[in-house]
């Protein structure tokens, strides 16, 4: 029996896409799918047609619903705007590093690791949001100074790698051994997230995305939220039932 074909569309931001993903393989398993979405990378493994034009018709769009007051996560709010029960959350990556990522930083990595017997934490130095940067408003950057001590007293454990891309910085944090700003696809960004034993990171993709590969994660939280749609952020929003949340 022929499926039914069905356009998804995913929101714009890197971790709302990766929370849509448990949601797109759901549908693929009765319809015949295709997504429309801004980083068709994220969504490589499952080997369905995808388009970048976001002004394409869409038959769905998992996103965020109106009432972000309620106690749920992000990632169920997510379900609840498509009418879902709850999917386990599973980000399901399988591509490797690119050969420029080999050649330009992965073998300097791997030898500092084995030279200081450490692991690594993948770091979020604090920053604007994207949609924040226009007008400037940080008051969704977290506490600096807590990051900072939180950098501080893990240095024994981990090779801290900085990343971002397009980041506009409120803080260059003490401590760092390696900066990869601006200097990382999504498509390695990913695998070297996978390859560490630390997230530490504002609230962003990068949660998602730890989340997703089961990473070890440390959340720093803003004391302060003037944006509306950001006013409930906490961990009650970040957390997902059956997966690591906030353990290192």
């Amino acid at each position: 029996m022929r499926k039914e074909k069905w356009s998804v569309k995913t929101m714009l931001g890197i971790g709302d896409c990766v929370y849509a993903y448990p949601i797109i393989k759901h549908y693929i398993e009765t319809k015949d799918v295709k997504i429309i979405t801004p980083f068709p990378e994220l969504f490589s493994s499952l080997e369905v047609e995808t388009s970048t034009n976001m002004d394409e018709r869409h038959d769905v769009k998992p996103c965020y619903t109106q009432s972000r007051s309620s106690r749920k996560g992000q990632y169920e709010d997510m379900l609840d705007s498509v009418k879902l029960q709850f999917i386990p959350f599973v980000f399901g990556w399988n591509s490797g590093f690119s050969d420029e990522f080999r050649s330009k930083h992965l073998k300097e990595i791997v030898a500092r690791l084995s030279m200081e017997g450490k692991g690594i934490c993948i770091v979020k130095e604090p920053c604007l949001a994207n949609m924040h940067q226009k007008n400037g408003d940080t008051s969704v950057v977290p506490d600096i100074e807590e990051m900072q001590t939180w950098i501080n007293e893990n240095k024994n454990r981990f090779v801290y790698i900085s990343v971002g891309k397009g980041e506009t910085f409120i803080h260059r944090l003490q401590g760092i051994d390696m900066d990869l700003n601006d200097q990382l696809s999504i498509s390695d960004l990913v695998p070297l997230c996978g390859m560490a034993q630390g997230i530490a990171t504002q609230v962003g993709h990068l949660v998602p995305i730890a989340q997703g590969l089961n990473r070890p994660l440390k959340i720093f939280y803003p004391k302060q939220i003037r944006d509306h749609r950001l006013k409930n952020l906490g961990p009650h929003k970040m957390k997902i039932p059956g997966v690591c949340n906030e353990t290192i």
